[in-house]
């Protein structure tokens, strides 16, 4: 077994930790407007537990020195018995260490086994702020560096080139559903606020500095807001709804051919 370094272990739980993340921000844009658009995939779901699931255990493994002997590892993929080395003492909230662990050996449904993980989302966030701290703690003002050159060899170009149509995904494409005269005004509402922007460059006095911090401050204020926005909204729909539980659904039609699978 290679080991990776500690730094490149860090670097795949920070990408992890992203994901994660995006596709919780993907629920949270869904509900935090009103929307007939389709309620998220079973994708999403996945995207969230697939990246905790792994990330935890690598940042377990970073906090647990699990990799000192190099070509092996010391736990293996005991969750509890990381936790444990990490904080000197049991986890007892819950069965989570079983369940994550059981996660990693059984792939088939990684949000459900066992006794599900489904409904884990906060002790999951929970573990994480407190793995998270402890890394923080034990790594402050420390410089870590990945540097990792991969090169792929010239069959791996040519093939992507000889198979553009394979892979390639185009942007999707909103087609404008407005008639003539309306697109003509929202031009021109454009070309107007353009213009206001022009106008006040020239009359303006502040410095680039002052401009920034203005700027910066006013984005600040707009994000506060989204997020205000974005909760009062959820718990309407919920209210609307009758309740707040989330739906998640995946509905296809297949037609089973010779690259069903892609």
């Amino acid at each position: 077994m290679k080991n990776p370094s500690y730094p490149e272990a860090i670097y795949m739980v920070r990408m992890k930790r992203d994901r994660a993340k995006a596709a919780l921000s993907v629920i949270i844009e869904r509900y935090g407007v009103i929307s007939y658009e389709p309620v998220p995939g079973l994708n999403v779901l996945l995207d969230y537990f697939n990246n905790m699931v792994y990330g935890l255990e690598l940042l377990l493994k970073v906090l647990s020195k699990d990799w000192d002997v190099t070509g092996q590892s010391r736990f293996q993929h005991n969750f509890g018995r990381m936790y444990e080395e990490v904080f000197k003492r049991r986890y007892t909230k819950s069965d989570l260490m079983d369940l994550l662990k059981q996660a990693i050996l059984d792939q088939k449904y990684i949000y459900e086994p066992g006794d599900k993980l489904l409904d884990r989302v906060p002790e999951v966030e929970e573990l994480w702020d407190e793995l998270k701290t402890e890394f923080c703690q034990r790594n402050y003002a420390n410089i870590q560096q990945v540097v990792k050159d991969v090169t792929m060899g010239s069959d791996f170009g040519q093939y992507l080139a000889a198979n553009v149509a394979r892979f390639y995904r185009p942007q999707p494409v909103a087609l404008n559903p407005h008639a003539k005269e309306e697109r003509i005004h929202m031009l021109e509402y454009d070309v107007a606020c353009l213009q206001k922007e022009i106008e006040h460059l020239r009359g303006s006095k502040e410095t680039p500095e002052e401009e920034q911090t203005r700027v910066l401050e006013r984005m600040k204020q707009e994000f506060l807001k989204k997020l205000e926005s974005l909760g009062t909204v959820m718990k309407m729909n919920f209210e609307m709804s009758g309740g707040d539980q989330l739906r998640f659904t995946t509905w296809t039609v297949n037609w089973i051919g010779g690259d069903f699978l892609g």
